[in-house]
């Protein structure tokens, strides 16, 4: 399979994948709050987001095993793949047992947080269960890298639709029988962990040529990864920050009890990032190999291309959120979470800002040019924290997600633009035409479908598909035609179809 045919491929699962994780979830988190109540519900996200601070001890190192062992097999070098793999295997490892002994110190804080005994051992047995499989994922990391590296994302994903299928299941059949937060904790991590073994299993079937052996251990190698991971890690860190600081403002400023009406609108941004994300994140590797042959003008050229297809994408999800967040969020939540919409309507703006410019992002992490925007983002998360705080006792919730907007403008609208353009030696004004450009026919087809069908939408999923369908269909029939060459337009279609 060609190096084409495994990236829209591998799209393609993922965005399946997706699809049906965003299914799932969507009808599992009405099901949740009505089985675990909305004050526990609160204390899991909480927990989620506690949690997502554990990813800052992969140190980056995960973006740096992925570029060096990209790198490695784009010069054939595979003594080199193999100690890029084995070093950082051993070090992932010793990260997670540092990981769990955190989880048990951080359970002994709880008093700090909550003053109610039973959410104070709640929150204790939650940590250290999410701790225990935190502490498995990360020599996982070298593992998933293989994916990546060997552009077969579109068998993680089928793995993990398969574990998505079995733990809804289980959930459901539990929370049913009367079980509650704790059990509901120890069904995701322990499919988890059982998920992990068999990725695991897998990832090293990709790879032949890898060898398990203790001569391929070089910390030296580890040594030179961290001069690249160290600007990935501070990256990780603003992306943490950014994450979690709206839950944790809103739950200081306004109260645990305000925390799903927030998280509806993001959770359904959330998708929207994963979706794009599936599309246009998978090409990190290509870029590393390219610059590793010297090949810069193709790499030019591969950027102009990925960024048309995470542009395109970008806005047809972001049109559809417009026009049909509303009827659906109160089929999905009710009425009374109809205000998510103006704060959802504030995260799609943002996050369209950001995945339209997905390729940017791994092209500079694909030829290690990604130090000035790793703490361009962290001043960035920083400042979304900032003019959260300054926003929220006036405008409540509107004010968090008004801090997220200005603070991906001033870094993805500003900053980002001119610093790529620098690096592919493009004009920045060219850099801002090409996705004008881009921006101009999507909003005029998606502006002439919310005209035609702001009377006929309702609030039932049956009216609600039938216009996202139709509305996929003439936005994706439109784009291809016209925001395609014809040689892309071939490109595409030999991708999806040749054997």
């Amino acid at each position: 399979m060609g190096r084409a045919r495994k990236l829209v491929w591998s799209s393609i699962f993922g965005v399946v994948e997706l699809v049906l994780t965003t299914g799932i979830s969507l009808f599992m988190m009405p099901f949740s709050i009505a089985h675990l109540g909305e004050r526990m519900y609160g204390l899991w996200l909480l927990v989620g987001n506690l949690s997502g601070f554990y990813g800052l001890f992969d140190l980056g190192l995960s973006s740096a095993v992925q570029r060096y062992w990209s790198r490695a097999l784009g010069l054939e070098n595979y003594e080199e793949a193999n100690e890029v793999f084995n070093s950082s295997l051993v070090f992932f490892s010793l990260i997670g047992v540092v990981v769990f002994l955190i989880s048990i110190g951080v359970s002994l804080s709880a008093p700090i947080f909550f003053k109610d005994v039973h959410d104070i051992v709640t929150f204790r047995r939650l940590i250290v269960i999410v701790g225990f499989g935190l502490a498995f994922s990360f020599p996982m990391r070298t593992f998933w890298a293989s994916y990546a590296v060997h552009l077969k994302a579109y068998l993680n994903s089928y793995i993990a639709m398969v574990q998505l299928i079995v733990r809804t299941i289980l959930i459901i059949i539990f929370l049913l029988e009367g079980y509650k937060l704790l059990t509901f904790a120890l069904i995701i991590i322990t499919t988890d962990i059982l998920t992990f073994l068999v990725l695991s299993i897998v990832g090293l079937r990709i790879a032949p040529y890898i060898k398990v052996r203790r001569k391929y251990i070089k910390f030296s190698r580890i040594k030179a990864m961290f001069g690249y991971s160290v600007y990935a890690f501070i990256g990780q860190v603003a992306m943490n920050i950014g994450a979690a600081s709206d839950n944790f403002v809103i739950a200081g400023f306004i109260g645990l009890q305000s925390i799903p009406m927030y998280a509806v609108a993001s959770r359904l941004q959330n998708y929207y990032t994963l979706f794009i994300q599936r599309i246009a994140g998978t090409v990190m590797p290509v870029f590393s190999s390219l610059e590793a042959q010297n090949n810069h003008t193709e790499i030019k050229e591969r950027f102009w291309f990925f960024s048309r297809i995470s542009a395109y994408s970008a806005s047809l999800i972001a049109g559809l959120l417009v026009i049909l967040g509303k009827p659906f969020i109160i089929c999905w939540m009710g009425e009374g979470y109809s205000d998510s919409y103006e704060i959802l309507l504030l995260l799609t703006v943002s996050a369209f800002i950001t995945l339209s410019q997905i390729p940017a992002q791994q092209l500079l992490f694909g030829i290690s040019k990604h130090k000035v925007m790793a703490w361009v983002n962290l001043v960035g998360a920083f400042l979304n924290l900032v003019i959260s705080i300054i926003l929220v006792p006036e405008f409540g919730l509107m004010g968090v997600a008004f801090g997220t907007l200005l603070s991906t403008v001033v870094v993805r609208l500003v900053v980002l633009p001119v610093y790529v353009s620098r690096q592919i030696k493009e004009n920045v004004w060219s850099y801002y035409g090409h996705f004008f450009k881009i921006f101009l026919l999507s909003m005029s087809v998606l502006l002439a479908i919310y005209w035609k069908m702001a009377g006929i939408v309702q609030a039932n999923y049956l009216s609600l598909g039938g216009c996202a369908l139709i509305t996929c269909i003439i936005f994706l029939g439109i784009v291809f035609l016209f925001g395609f060459d014809r040689n892309e337009r071939f490109y595409l279609v030999r991708a999806i179809t040749k054997k």
